[in-house]
């Protein structure tokens, strides 16, 4: 089954791909980016911690349920035979992951920041 067939329909792997990644990632993800943020560093640290964590819902996906979320040796295959486009292609899980992962460690950056920025800097909201 082709990744972007995955994505498509519903099924059973994508369950289960959706579920490793947010219910395991996301809140890994989360606490990256409130880490970044207490630690004074930038946005982009977190979203560079949420692709290597999108790595590893992928292997879990594989090594605890069998689905492949990131199929190594197709991708390795399509560009061998010089398939950009067909390795990109089946990147399109992992991908889906990093930008799930992203988006939950820059909420978790964000809000510790702000959090942070108003504790340090509360007189100055004027109220």
């Amino acid at each position: 089954m082709e990744p972007l067939e995955i994505l498509v329909s519903f099924s059973r792997e994508t369950f289960i791909w959706l579920a490793v990644t947010l219910a395991l990632g996301g809140p890994a993800a989360a606490a990256a980016g409130r880490a970044m943020a207490r630690a004074w560093r930038g946005a982009g640290r977190a979203v560079f911690y949420a692709a290597i964590l999108a790595a590893a819902s992928g292997f879990l996906c594989y090594a605890l349920f069998s689905v492949a979320a990131i199929p190594m040796t197709a991708i390795a295959a399509a560009i061998v035979a010089g398939g950009a486009a067909r390795a990109a292609a089946l990147l399109s899980l992992w991908a889906a992951a990093c930008l799930l992962l992203g988006l939950c460690a820059y909420a978790g950056w964000r809000l510790t920041r702000a959090r942070m920025m108003r504790d340090q800097y509360g007189q100055l909201d004027g109220s």
